[in-house]
């Protein structure tokens, strides 16, 4: 089984990096309800979707490292990503569909859950959810998204070949050795076997992936997303997710590889 860590808006004009938004952001806020001290809100990013922030409206974060119930955030983890602490039963806004609770730590804190995973601020979030994809401490920091949006590329754990890229239904994303960064060299008939990976309407960017995802516009005039600025496809023969008969196949002259996603630091 993979575990997908779900949620980019037009508004990405559509060459330009993600890296680039941050000014000007129009937020709209769900008003949390319940009677707790703790209160998390929904905000709407134009790239990731609705996302989870405090009640100051600084964005929250889960950590790679952790596991379900377990914060493995200490020392300088902690200076750098403070935690987001339980005073009395966390409390959200009605439609906010995840579970919220919390965790007692080893330290005496006790910690807000999303889904059971940690949450945590960012300490040089000068911008808004500007964390989102930072490796730090050891493993990758992605948005905490509501889960209320399909991503158009996402991360995927894959038992066989780690952490990768896969589109809204968990299809397996690939990447073009005859491709050049901003340029996607696959169409006609190599378009109909390798599809591109095209946004139908809105294009959310999964947690994690705001640093790294772009797009570029085909020939066609179709929007197509972009992985470290290399064109994204899905292979036809795939036909469940998981599956990756694609990677190391030399159709139509070059090399498709799996795109995969460094989560861990060394």
């Amino acid at each position: 089984m993979f575990r997908r860590y779900p949620r980019a808006s037009r508004a990405l004009a559509l060459s330009l990096s993600f890296a680039a938004l941050g000014s000007g952001l129009v937020l709209n806020t769900a008003s949390a309800q319940g009677t707790g001290s703790t209160t998390v809100q929904i905000m709407e990013h134009p790239a990731l979707g609705p996302i989870l922030t405090n009640r100051d409206g600084q964005a929250l974060y889960t950590w790679i490292v952790d596991a379900p119930g377990v914060s493995n955030c200490f020392d300088e983890c902690v200076t750098d990503w403070p935690l987001f602490e339980a005073d009395g039963d966390p409390t959200g806004p009605a439609e906010l569909a995840g579970r919220l609770g919390a965790i007692d730590r080893p330290d005496g804190i006790r910690q807000v859950t999303f889904d059971d995973m940690p949450l945590y601020t960012y300490s040089r979030d000068r911008e808004f959810a500007r964390g989102d994809g930072s490796i730090g401490s050891g493993g990758l920091w992605p948005v905490a998204a509501t889960g209320a949006v399909r991503p158009t590329v996402q991360i995927t754990r894959s038992p066989a070949l780690g952490y990768i890229l896969t589109d809204a239904n968990e299809m397996t994303l690939y990447t073009w050795d005859a491709d050049q960064p901003g340029t996607s060299t696959c169409s006609g008939s190599c378009a109909s076997t390798w599809i591109p990976v095209v946004p139908d309407g809105q294009f959310i960017v999964g947690p994690g992936l705001l640093r790294v995802l772009g797009s570029i516009t085909r020939d066609d005039g179709s929007t197509q997303a972009t992985y470290n600025g290399m064109p994204l496809y899905r292979f036809r023969a795939d036909l469940q997710p998981g599956e990756a008969r694609g990677e190391g196949s030399s159709g139509f002259g070059a090399a498709w590889n799996v795109a995969k996603m460094v989560v861990f630091q060394n």
